[in-house]
Protein backbone atom coordinates (compact mmCIF):
# COMPACT_ATOMS: atom_id res chain seq x y z
CA UNK A 1 0.00 0.00 0.00
CA UNK A 2 2.80 2.20 0.46
CA UNK A 3 4.19 1.84 -2.63
CA UNK A 4 1.08 2.41 -3.91
CA UNK A 5 0.53 6.02 -2.72
CA UNK A 6 4.46 6.69 -2.93
CA UNK A 7 3.74 5.98 -7.12
CA UNK A 8 0.58 8.25 -6.82
CA UNK A 9 2.06 10.90 -5.25
CA UNK A 10 5.06 10.94 -7.94
CA UNK A 11 2.49 10.64 -10.99
CA UNK A 12 0.60 13.00 -9.63
CA UNK A 13 3.53 15.54 -9.41
CA UNK A 14 4.64 14.91 -12.46
CA UNK A 15 1.76 15.77 -14.42
CA UNK A 16 1.02 18.63 -12.54
CA UNK A 17 4.17 19.93 -13.63
CA UNK A 18 2.23 19.90 -17.16
CA UNK A 19 -0.81 21.60 -15.79
CA UNK A 20 -3.00 21.87 -19.13
CA UNK A 21 -3.19 18.32 -19.91
CA UNK A 22 -4.19 16.93 -16.47
CA UNK A 23 -7.78 16.07 -15.64
CA UNK A 24 -9.69 14.05 -12.89
CA UNK A 25 -12.76 12.59 -13.09
CA UNK A 26 -15.08 9.82 -11.26
CA UNK A 27 -17.99 8.17 -10.85
CA UNK A 28 -20.54 7.86 -7.72
CA UNK A 29 -22.98 4.29 -8.07
CA UNK A 30 -25.69 3.43 -5.63
CA UNK A 31 -27.81 0.43 -6.53
CA UNK A 32 -30.66 -1.26 -4.14
CA UNK A 33 -31.87 -5.02 -5.71
CA UNK A 34 -34.40 -7.39 -4.10
CA UNK A 35 -33.63 -10.89 -5.49
CA UNK A 36 -34.92 -14.50 -5.35
CA UNK A 37 -38.58 -13.81 -3.78
CA UNK A 38 -40.39 -17.26 -4.09
CA UNK A 39 -44.06 -18.33 -3.21
CA UNK A 40 -44.68 -21.97 -3.02
CA UNK A 41 -48.65 -22.88 -3.35
CA UNK A 42 -49.50 -26.82 -2.53
CA UNK A 43 -51.82 -28.56 -0.10
CA UNK A 44 -54.21 -25.50 0.16
CA UNK A 45 -50.98 -23.40 1.52
CA UNK A 46 -48.62 -20.27 0.41
CA UNK A 47 -45.36 -20.77 1.23
CA UNK A 48 -43.51 -17.01 0.78
CA UNK A 49 -40.22 -16.68 0.71
CA UNK A 50 -38.66 -13.27 1.65
CA UNK A 51 -35.72 -11.78 -0.89
CA UNK A 52 -32.37 -11.09 -0.39
CA UNK A 53 -32.23 -7.39 0.05
CA UNK A 54 -28.89 -5.39 -1.22
CA UNK A 55 -27.75 -1.74 -0.61
CA UNK A 56 -24.15 -1.26 -2.42
CA UNK A 57 -22.80 2.33 -2.94
CA UNK A 58 -19.41 3.07 -4.61
CA UNK A 59 -17.08 5.85 -5.43
CA UNK A 60 -14.24 5.63 -8.32
CA UNK A 61 -12.10 8.82 -8.05
CA UNK A 62 -9.37 8.85 -11.16
CA UNK A 63 -6.71 11.39 -12.14
CA UNK A 64 -5.35 11.26 -16.31
CA UNK A 65 -2.88 12.83 -18.29
CA UNK A 66 -4.04 13.53 -22.12
CA UNK A 67 -0.89 12.75 -24.39
CA UNK A 68 -2.44 13.70 -27.23
CA UNK A 69 -5.59 14.77 -28.88
CA UNK A 70 -6.59 10.78 -28.91
CA UNK A 71 -4.51 9.10 -26.05
CA UNK A 72 -5.00 9.55 -22.73
CA UNK A 73 -3.80 7.89 -19.39
CA UNK A 74 -4.18 7.68 -15.66
CA UNK A 75 -4.70 6.09 -12.23
CA UNK A 76 -8.03 4.88 -10.87
CA UNK A 77 -8.79 4.22 -7.56
CA UNK A 78 -11.84 2.60 -5.72
CA UNK A 79 -14.28 2.05 -2.42
CA UNK A 80 -17.29 0.69 -2.31
CA UNK A 81 -19.44 -1.26 0.36
CA UNK A 82 -22.10 -3.79 0.62
CA UNK A 83 -24.93 -4.53 2.98
CA UNK A 84 -26.91 -7.99 2.25
CA UNK A 85 -29.60 -8.67 4.29
CA UNK A 86 -30.74 -12.30 3.75
CA UNK A 87 -34.38 -14.22 5.18
CA UNK A 88 -35.38 -16.34 8.16
CA UNK A 89 -32.52 -19.43 8.00
CA UNK A 90 -31.19 -18.68 5.15
CA UNK A 91 -27.67 -20.84 6.15
CA UNK A 92 -30.24 -23.77 7.02
CA UNK A 93 -30.33 -23.11 10.85
CA UNK A 94 -33.18 -21.46 12.86
CA UNK A 95 -31.80 -17.74 12.27
CA UNK A 96 -33.21 -14.61 11.90
CA UNK A 97 -31.60 -10.61 11.12
CA UNK A 98 -29.17 -12.34 8.90
CA UNK A 99 -26.79 -9.68 7.62
CA UNK A 100 -23.24 -9.25 5.74
CA UNK A 101 -21.45 -6.18 5.00
CA UNK A 102 -18.81 -6.01 2.44
CA UNK A 103 -15.94 -3.75 1.90
CA UNK A 104 -13.60 -3.21 -0.78
CA UNK A 105 -11.00 -1.06 -1.77
CA UNK A 106 -9.06 -0.78 -5.09
CA UNK A 107 -6.50 0.55 -7.59
CA UNK A 108 -5.84 0.48 -11.30
CA UNK A 109 -4.66 2.32 -13.86
CA UNK A 110 -6.12 3.03 -17.40
CA UNK A 111 -5.48 3.49 -21.16
CA UNK A 112 -8.13 5.92 -23.52
CA UNK A 113 -8.04 6.06 -27.59
CA UNK A 114 -10.39 8.19 -29.05
CA UNK A 115 -11.76 6.20 -31.84
CA UNK A 116 -13.79 9.07 -33.37
CA UNK A 117 -15.31 12.96 -32.79
CA UNK A 118 -17.93 14.30 -34.39
CA UNK A 119 -18.90 17.27 -33.08
CA UNK A 120 -19.33 17.44 -28.94
CA UNK A 121 -19.48 13.71 -29.27
CA UNK A 122 -16.71 11.31 -29.30
CA UNK A 123 -16.39 7.53 -29.29
CA UNK A 124 -13.50 5.85 -27.20
CA UNK A 125 -12.35 2.72 -25.91
CA UNK A 126 -10.64 1.98 -22.64
CA UNK A 127 -8.32 -0.73 -21.50
CA UNK A 128 -8.21 -0.88 -17.89
CA UNK A 129 -5.92 -3.16 -14.91
CA UNK A 130 -7.02 -3.11 -11.43
CA UNK A 131 -6.74 -4.97 -8.35
CA UNK A 132 -9.51 -4.73 -5.57
CA UNK A 133 -9.17 -6.28 -1.85
CA UNK A 134 -12.86 -7.00 0.15
CA UNK A 135 -13.39 -8.07 3.61
CA UNK A 136 -16.43 -8.27 5.69
CA UNK A 137 -18.68 -9.31 8.78
CA UNK A 138 -21.38 -11.67 8.92
CA UNK A 139 -24.18 -11.51 11.26
CA UNK A 140 -27.40 -13.89 12.53
CA UNK A 141 -29.70 -14.42 15.30
CA UNK A 142 -30.47 -17.12 16.91
CA UNK A 143 -33.62 -18.18 19.52
CA UNK A 144 -33.76 -21.08 21.61
CA UNK A 145 -36.73 -21.03 23.84
CA UNK A 146 -36.38 -16.93 25.26
CA UNK A 147 -33.05 -16.76 25.15
CA UNK A 148 -31.69 -14.96 21.87
CA UNK A 149 -27.78 -15.44 20.79
CA UNK A 150 -25.91 -13.04 18.05
CA UNK A 151 -23.27 -14.62 16.03
CA UNK A 152 -20.85 -12.32 14.04
CA UNK A 153 -18.19 -14.03 11.86
CA UNK A 154 -15.79 -12.93 9.40
CA UNK A 155 -16.55 -13.30 6.16
CA UNK A 156 -14.49 -14.47 3.30
CA UNK A 157 -11.61 -12.02 2.18
CA UNK A 158 -12.14 -11.56 -1.47
CA UNK A 159 -9.15 -10.55 -4.22
CA UNK A 160 -9.98 -9.52 -7.57
CA UNK A 161 -7.46 -8.89 -10.54
CA UNK A 162 -9.23 -7.79 -13.58
CA UNK A 163 -7.93 -6.67 -17.06
CA UNK A 164 -11.08 -4.96 -19.28
CA UNK A 165 -11.65 -3.10 -22.21
CA UNK A 166 -14.84 -1.31 -22.68
CA UNK A 167 -16.31 0.97 -25.29
CA UNK A 168 -17.74 4.63 -24.63
CA UNK A 169 -18.97 7.49 -25.56
CA UNK A 170 -18.00 11.06 -24.00
CA UNK A 171 -19.83 14.55 -24.40
CA UNK A 172 -18.17 17.31 -23.93
CA UNK A 173 -19.63 20.12 -22.46
CA UNK A 174 -17.13 22.55 -23.11
CA UNK A 175 -13.54 22.77 -22.85
CA UNK A 176 -13.39 21.75 -19.34
CA UNK A 177 -16.07 19.90 -18.62
CA UNK A 178 -17.10 16.35 -20.35
CA UNK A 179 -19.22 13.75 -19.57
CA UNK A 180 -18.49 9.64 -20.03
CA UNK A 181 -20.60 7.09 -20.54
CA UNK A 182 -19.31 3.20 -20.39
CA UNK A 183 -20.96 0.44 -22.63
CA UNK A 184 -20.49 -2.20 -20.50
CA UNK A 185 -22.92 -4.27 -22.27
CA UNK A 186 -20.17 -4.87 -25.10
CA UNK A 187 -16.84 -5.24 -22.18
CA UNK A 188 -14.06 -7.58 -23.20
CA UNK A 189 -12.72 -8.70 -19.52
CA UNK A 190 -10.66 -11.32 -17.87
CA UNK A 191 -11.22 -11.72 -13.88
CA UNK A 192 -9.09 -13.46 -11.31
CA UNK A 193 -11.27 -14.04 -7.91
CA UNK A 194 -10.07 -15.63 -4.50
CA UNK A 195 -11.88 -15.96 -1.16
CA UNK A 196 -9.70 -16.84 1.72
CA UNK A 197 -11.55 -18.00 4.88
CA UNK A 198 -10.45 -19.58 7.81
CA UNK A 199 -11.61 -23.41 8.46
CA UNK A 200 -12.52 -24.58 11.89
CA UNK A 201 -9.64 -26.22 14.08
CA UNK A 202 -7.47 -24.19 11.69
CA UNK A 203 -6.04 -24.02 8.08
CA UNK A 204 -7.69 -21.74 5.36
CA UNK A 205 -10.15 -22.12 2.77
CA UNK A 206 -9.30 -20.91 -0.70
CA UNK A 207 -11.67 -21.09 -3.66
CA UNK A 208 -10.12 -19.28 -7.05
CA UNK A 209 -12.92 -18.63 -9.83
CA UNK A 210 -11.34 -17.27 -13.31
CA UNK A 211 -13.97 -15.50 -15.68
CA UNK A 212 -13.25 -14.63 -19.13
CA UNK A 213 -16.31 -13.27 -21.46
CA UNK A 214 -17.76 -10.53 -23.60
CA UNK A 215 -19.91 -8.33 -21.71
CA UNK A 216 -21.15 -7.57 -18.65
CA UNK A 217 -18.54 -10.47 -16.10
CA UNK A 218 -19.29 -10.45 -12.30
CA UNK A 219 -17.84 -6.80 -11.72
CA UNK A 220 -19.10 -5.25 -14.68
CA UNK A 221 -22.45 -3.01 -15.23
CA UNK A 222 -24.30 -2.47 -17.99
CA UNK A 223 -23.85 0.88 -17.76
CA UNK A 224 -21.64 3.74 -15.85
CA UNK A 225 -21.55 7.22 -16.29
CA UNK A 226 -18.50 9.45 -15.49
CA UNK A 227 -17.41 13.10 -15.11
CA UNK A 228 -14.28 14.63 -16.40
CA UNK A 229 -12.03 17.98 -15.21
CA UNK A 230 -10.10 19.15 -17.84
CA UNK A 231 -7.26 21.82 -16.05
Amino acid sequence: MKKLVLTFAVVFATITAANAQLFVGGSLGLGINSIGKTENTGGGTTVTVDPVKTLSFNINPRIGYNLNDKMAVGLDLGFGMTNNKYPDGWNGLNTTENKKSTTTIGAGVFFRYYLMEVGQWSVFAEATAGLTLGNGKEEWKTTVGTTTTTTTVDAPKATDITVAVTPGISYKVNEKLQFDAYLGLLQLAFNNHVEKSDMVGGGTNTVTDNYFNFGVNRNGQVGKIGLVYNF
